[in-house]
């Protein structure tokens, strides 16, 4: 999940249904092979997951190249031999609504200066 879902309570309910929120920008080793070998214990467990292909959201609502890395860690993870199937939704969100209405639900104030810039 994005920066925009750290918000309390959303964050609470977010992660209480299993979800988990990515570092995009983390340089740190250690951070990349946990999130790693965690997604790869999902994948080898048969859990499904759900994940925006883009990395997130544009201001204009347009999609953005794929950002494959999630992907990547699954396709490791995923066994031939396995006795589960590889199960993601891919996902799309859009702000055509917030750009239409000039507001977004739930924006922070870093968030709005983030978007005006």
């Amino acid at each position: 999940m994005g920066e925009w879902a750290r918000i309390w309570p959303l964050s609470a309910l977010i992660r209480a249904m299993g979800a988990y929120f990515v570092r995009r920008d983390s340089k740190d080793e250690l951070y990349r092979r946990v999130l790693e070998r965690y997604i790869a214990m999902a994948t080898e467990a048969g859990v499904p997951q759900a994940l925006f292909p883009e990395g997130g959201l544009t201001r204009d609502g347009r999609m953005r190249e794929p950002r494959l890395g999630v992907i990547d860690y699954m396709m490791r993870g995923f066994r031939m031999e396995g006795e589960h199937d590889l199960v993601f939704v891919p996902l799309g969100s859009t702000t055509t609504a917030c750009s239409r209405t000039g507001a977004c639900c739930a924006c922070s104030t870093r968030a709005r200066r983030a978007w005006a810039a």
